[in-house]
């Protein structure tokens, strides 16, 4: 049964050569019949120099670099197709085998489209235009200074990107709402390839504290875009400024009846009035 599939698809090459070495050679396909070729894969056996006069004199076949040049590039396409369909169908039929998420289930829990079906929880200002506009047709062309308004929010307004899953290739997402518990040894990119990017992409304000200044250093310039950038640096290690220092104890008072214990109470809340700025980050 090999053998005659092997033949079968010999043969299909031969005639598809045959047809198309006409076309390189002679600028016309050459007009070869199904029964041509089967008469001239036993001659092209015997005599594999010259595939031309196989399929005679007239057929207007072309010569052998054409014709074996298209047969190799056949079997070439058709080598990679089967590896690719063989790889593709393993690795569905193992996907879940292992205990690691199926792309399905990647989908459901971390997937584009369920971060933005948190769309009307975390962001209801952007949820409320594009739900409007869903009521009836949108006419944009280039030259429209509203374009960019009209296509909608993206999961970038609603979610940070975690990264790529392999080997599904699923883009996954975490809402603004969600914690996440990361764990990996020293050294492994925590803070290289999600802390920071996580910092630099989130619209709003940002509130990051690290026992380093690698953090600082590298996404105080960029945050500086959305808004002002302090750094809560008593020791002045990281030598950025501006900074934001004082005594912890600024603003507290002394209960008379604690005057020997000398135990501080917080200050009242008009003593800790500040002006607000929206997009500061820390």
């Amino acid at each position: 049964m090999a053998l005659l599939a092997a033949f079968m698809a010999f043969m299909l090459w031969a005639w598809l050569a045959a047809v198309v070495s006409g076309l390189l050679a002679h600028g016309a396909f050459a007009p070869v019949t199904w029964t041509q070729t089967s008469a001239a894969v036993t001659r092209l056996l015997a005599h594999p120099g010259d595939p031309a006069a196989a399929f005679g004199s007239n057929s207007g076949v072309g010569g052998p670099i054409s014709f074996y040049g298209l047969i190799a590039a056949q079997a070439i396409t058709c080598a990679w197709a089967a590896r690719t369909g063989w790889t593709r169908w393993t690795r569905w039929r193992d996907e879940g085998s292992d205990g690691l998420a199926t792309a399905r289930q990647l989908q459901e829990a971390m997937g584009e489209a369920n971060a933005l079906s948190r769309l009307p929880t975390l962001r209801p200002s952007l949820a409320a235009p594009a739900a409007q506009g869903a009521a009836g047709p949108v006419h944009l062309n280039k030259s429209s200074p509203v374009q960019k308004d009209l296509i909608g929010p993206t999961v970038r307004d609603v979610a940070v990107f975690a990264g790529t899953a392999v080997p599904s290739g699923v883009e996954l997402y975490v809402p603004f709402e969600e914690t996440v518990l990361l764990i990996a040894p020293p050294s492994e990119g925590k803070t290289s390839q999600l802390i920071i990017p996580w910092i630099l992409d989130f619209p709003g304000p940002v509130l990051a504290t690290s026992s380093k200044v690698d953090v600082l250093y590298a996404a105080a310039k960029a945050r500086k875009a959305r808004g002002p950038v302090l750094a809560l640096d008593p020791t002045g290690l990281s030598g950025c400024p501006p900074r934001c220092s004082g005594r912890c104890v600024t603003g507290a008072r002394t209960s008379p009846s604690r005057a020997n214990g000398r135990r501080p109470w917080p200050a009242p809340p008009r003593a800790r009035r500040g002006r607000r700025t929206a997009g500061t980050s820390f």
